[in-house]
């Protein structure tokens, strides 16, 4: 089979068979179209032939031009690519013994109770545009959510009587959360004040901006960036870190780290622990600004 037609068969395959998300694909084909480039300069027409170096090289040459975190990224992209044409194809898997490390994993940025207070505390409750922005973002913080299953999100999702919501995640994986009710008041202001005028179209999604389309996540991106310039908070805020914010509070408050996990829609519960380290880094530097012997004063 030819390169062109095993690399079209992959993109297939992820799309339909292992139901990676639009965004996952995007990245999959952009490192996969820059291999296929490689592989034709270095004149392979089979992947018969392809070693391990051939590999390595080209992992080298994404390193030169981007970040170590890029080049690991795209290694983790050719492992499944290569151990895909070995189980359905019996061919060779150079990238066995591949293995490159990205940049260590930093701490995620997150904003305190205060912070959050700050944020919601600047809408006013009579402005429609107002309600609708702070419904999205109430959403997002107080469940947990990716800014994408925000705005993807279906009315029909939402149970009004129980004043639950049900996500579908990456890899199609439900899960049902539940809103807080002081939240949950904010979303059904939006639902039956600003909706009904907005959604001329009779559109399912939940959010529905003002022109009547459904709301995007560079949207609310631009949205909450706007918004906290017009606070005194100093950090990047971004959809996301609402999102960690959200997993962060709940430990904080005494929640199960599996709960968490759940909430999140996490698959590996390692992923869900580097919030542990978020606590245990605070919880230091408390130690360090206000225990008098690590201040250097004496017995």
């Amino acid at each position: 089979m030819k390169l062109e037609e095993l690399f079209d068969e992959y993109y297939l395959i992820i799309e339909t068979v292992e139901g990676k998300s639009i965004r996952t694909v995007k990245r999959y084909k952009i490192v996969l179209n820059q291999y296929h480039d490689f592989l034709k300069e270095c004149h392979y027409t089979s992947l018969d032939s392809i070693q391990f170096n051939d590999v390595s090289a080209f992992i080298s040459k994404i390193e030169e031009q981007s970040s170590a975190k890029t080049a690991a990224l795209s290694a983790s992209v050719l492992r499944s690519f290569h151990q895909y044409l070995n189980i359905a194809y019996g061919y060779k898997d150079p990238t066995i013994n591949l293995n490159v490390q990205s940049k260590k994993k930093t701490l995620p940025i997150y904003c305190t109770e205060r912070e959050i207070n700050e944020i919601f505390s600047q809408f006013n409750d009579e402005n429609k545009q107002d309600i609708f922005h702070k419904a999205i973002l109430e959403l997002i913080y107080s469940c947990g959510l990716r800014v994408s299953e925000a705005t993807d999100c279906l009315i029909t999702q939402l149970d009004l009587e129980t004043e639950y919501i049900r996500i579908h995640g990456k890899r199609d994986k439900t899960r049902i959360i539940p809103i807080p009710h002081s939240s949950f008041h904010v979303i059904r202001r939006y639902i039956d004040t600003v909706r009904p005028l907005w959604n001329k179209k009779n559109l399912n999604y939940l959010f529905i901006n003002q022109y009547g389309r459904k709301c995007t996540r560079e949207y609310v991106e631009r949205m909450l960036n706007k918004r906290i310039s017009e606070t005194s908070i100093e950090k990047h805020i971004t959809p996301h870190k609402l999102r960690h914010s959200y997993a962060t509070h709940l430990l904080d408050n005494g929640a199960n780290l599996r709960s968490v996990q759940e909430l999140l829609g996490h698959e590996d519960i390692k992923t869900t622990q580097i919030y542990t380290h978020v606590q245990k880094n605070r919880l230091l530097e408390d130690y360090n600004r206000y225990f008098p012997k690590s201040k250097g004063e004496k017995e």
